[in-house]
């Protein structure tokens, strides 16, 4: 319960209350499907590859994320199922959906 009290406020931050926020939440949405590599994100979330990048790494500092490999072209997926799922899911539909301005980075 306290750990994902902990997840749940570092995602409250990491979405809605920092400046990339929005994009980070689409790509952890993007890797609810399956895991991707930065090249994969950025088509299919239609972001700069370095943007994307430097979400990856603020993500992975913050153990949202885990790379499969550390090889070019690796991919990155979820570090976390289950409930936290959940927890993610309830708070996209709260400030995903809701944001009517998302940051664009091209």
């Amino acid at each position: 319960m306290l750990e994902e009290k902990r997840f749940q406020k570092s995602l409250e931050f990491l979405i809605a209350a920092t400046r990339g926020g929005y994009n980070r939440g689409r790509i952890i949405h993007a890797l609810l499907e399956k895991p991707l590599n930065p090249n994969q994100l950025s088509k299919q979330l239609n972001l700069d590859y370095k943007t994307v990048i430097h979400h990856l790494e603020k993500l992975r500092k913050d153990n949202i994320v885990v790379e499969k490999s550390s090889q070019y072209g690796g991919g990155f997926s979820l570090a976390f199922d289950g409930q936290k799922k959940q927890l993610f899911n309830e708070l996209w539909q709260k400030i995903g959906k809701s944001n009517k301005n998302p940051e664009r980075s091209e």
